[in-house]
């Protein structure tokens, strides 16, 4: 069993904590009482091979903690429910290679990131996608929406770029010491 607790989200306006945990499955921690409530158990299948590396992966959950997405290697995602710990939906990327992903603030979309690939926007709502923007150069290590779910940024050891999502553009990026703030403008 994986021993360590992480941090996925803040839930209930920033009053609960929303945690995966070797020792308590999924939780909600009230972070003003301490007190801990089990969502649901840690899956079995997560104690063996490959499940439990990806849990490294630093998994996705959706703001009211029922769901959380796994990339389980580098060309498919599996989507949790966190109450009967069983797989709802498997999602498979066509284009090379998923290593991040990561829930919008309103659980509507999920993004999908990785070395070669553009990003990738699933529609929670019937798992309909869209890639956006340019293939990322390097490994992806993070991915974060906006609070407004207007934009993503996504980093790694290529830099970092924020994405507008309805445009599909680069809105601001950072590459060895460079920061691109449109399209057009460099500055040094």
């Amino acid at each position: 069993q994986v021993d360590m607790t992480i941090p996925l989200r803040f839930a209930d306006p920033n009053r609960s904590l929303l945690c995966a945990s070797g020792a308590h499955g999924f939780a909600r921690i009230n972070i003003e009482t301490g007190t801990t409530q089990t969502l649901g158990a840690w899956p079995s299948v997560w104690t063996s091979t490959p499940h439990a590396a990806a849990f490294d992966q630093s998994p996705a959950i959706t703001p009211d903690g029922t769901q959380v997405a796994f990339n389980v290697d580098t060309r498919r995602v599996e989507i949790w429910n966190t109450l009967s710990s069983e797989i709802e939906v498997v999602l498979t990327n066509a284009s090379p290679r998923i290593d991040c992903v990561a829930f919008s603030e309103d659980g509507k979309l999920l993004a999908t990131a990785g070395k070669g690939s553009p990003v990738r926007l699933w529609n929670a709502a019937d798992w309909s996608f869209e890639d956006i923007g340019d293939p990322i150069v390097g490994d992806v290590i993070r991915l974060v929406f906006s609070n407004d779910g207007s934009r993503l940024a996504h980093a790694g050891n290529g830099g970092a770029t924020v994405l507008d999502l309805d445009s599909g553009k680069t809105v601001f990026a950072l590459r060895r010491g460079t920061i691109l703030v449109s399209p057009n403008t460099l500055l040094a």
